[in-house]
């Protein structure tokens, strides 16, 4: 039996070298989703596809990839990934340091 994650793949994969909506089948397509890469020409087909593939259309941070298909793009991906959880990292620092001055009632 094939799982909804399959048959997904396979209608992608049989209009992959079409330039049409992956949904509708009918308009060229115009935006391509970030999640799951499905073609759509319009709001309306990519609302359509979100809910017929159970896709949230958010581009997960975190996946796995074969070293083989690594890529600069996924390279530069990764860094800022990384250079994001820094910053925020950073700023939970100042915060805590802020917040534990404030309670000893020292200035920073």
């Amino acid at each position: 039996m094939m799982s909804p994650e399959n048959s997904q793949s396979i209608k992608y994969d049989s209009v992959t070298d079409n330039r049409l909506c992956t949904v509708c089948l009918e308009n060229e397509f115009k935006y391509k989703c970030p999640k799951c890469e499905a073609k759509t020409c319009s709001l309306s087909c990519c609302n359509d596809h979100k809910i017929r593939f159970d896709c949230s259309g958010i581009c997960d941070a975190v996946t796995y990839c074969r070293k083989e298909n690594y890529s600069m793009f996924l390279f530069q991906r990764d860094y800022r990934l990384l250079e994001e959880i820094d910053r925020k990292n950073a700023y939970r620092e100042k915060q805590l340091l802020s917040l534990s001055h404030s309670n000893t009632g020292r200035n920073p």
